[in-house]
């Protein structure tokens, strides 16, 4: 496949710019919560231990999604990904206890295909969400023998996240605005209750007279 053949239609481009923040969401919705565990910014350790973070990891709930770990490097520009290209081995850490590994684009005119490493996956945006651009490879990974330093690095970022994650955010805004349109529909009803108890004071009052 040419790099060429990787560009989407125009119709299918997304409006940029797509920001880091978008591609989190459009990563939740690709990887819904009923079906992955998925974190961002995770770290290859803890505290003095850590060396290098990724973007984000999915990691498979149920047996149906293949219970795979999966991570992710998002850039939102050619010149970030272009950074990436020079040490783009910094990113094996991560590449050696992942199931598959991807990078994800705001614009497929971001990266070209022999950039990419042969084991790396791509998802670029488009209108509709995150379109694969060429399937990521399983990378044969034992996870009875995860690195601990990442296990530990996950369960902070799962404490970290109960409180600051984009799926608790997205949740709180939910429920904010519910409960905005619960009170302002409320409010209503009781304006058009006191309106009809005047109008049927005012006709009482009007027949007596």
């Amino acid at each position: 496949m040419s790099a060429e053949s990787a560009e989407l239609p125009l119709d299918e481009a997304p409006e940029l710019p797509i920001t880091t923040a978008m591609l989190e969401d459009m990563l939740r919705a690709k990887y819904p919560r009923d079906r992955y565990a998925l974190f961002y910014d995770v770290p290859d350790a803890v505290s003095l231990d850590a060396r290098r973070r990724i973007d984000a990891v999915a990691i498979g709930i149920w047996k149906s999604v293949g219970r795979e770990v999966q991570a992710f490097e998002l850039k939102a520009s050619r010149s970030d990904w272009l950074r990436e290209v020079k040490q783009v081995n910094k990113a094996d850490p991560f590449v050696a206890i992942c199931d598959r590994f991807w990078l994800v684009t705001a614009d497929p005119k971001i990266a070209k295909l022999e950039e990419i490493p042969a084991c790396w996956g791509w998802l670029s945006a488009t209108k509709s969400g995150l379109r694969v651009q060429r399937p990521a490879q399983k990378i044969p990974t034992d996870h009875a023998n995860m690195p601990w330093g990442f296990t530990v690095g996950l369960l902070r970022k799962l404490q970290d996240d109960l409180l600051s994650s984009p799926d608790v955010r997205s949740h709180i805004n939910a429920q904010i605005e519910a409960a905005t349109g619960n009170f302002d529909q409320r409010v209503q009803w009781a304006a058009q209750r006191a309106a009809d108890d005047l109008k049927r004071n005012q006709d009482a009052i009007a027949e007596f007279e």
